[in-house]
């Protein structure tokens, strides 16, 4: 057990000097690595493309339960 606990920390940071030089050896993804001011344009609109179906799912719910709130409404104010 004393032999497990004691080696442990040492892989620990083995791995950690591994994955350290590891990574400047490996080269980033192609659109890191040619960020031309096209490429650059072509991620902000996904960006800014992404949430739209967020933002149009969101809004029918919202559509959806208002009129459902005032069809509830609408029968409570004729049954009273």
């Amino acid at each position: 057990m004393f032999f497990k606990a004691s080696w442990r920390p040492l892989w620990l940071h083995v791995s950690v000097v591994i994955l350290g030089l590891a990574s400047s050896v490996v080269s980033a993804c192609p659109l890191c690595v040619d960020a031309t001011p096209y490429k650059k344009g072509l991620m902000w609109a996904v960006w800014f493309i992404l949430p739209v179906p967020f933002a149009l799912a969101g809004w029918l719910y919202y559509m959806i339960r208002r009129s459902i709130q005032a069809e509830s409404q609408a029968a409570e104010d004729k049954a009273s």
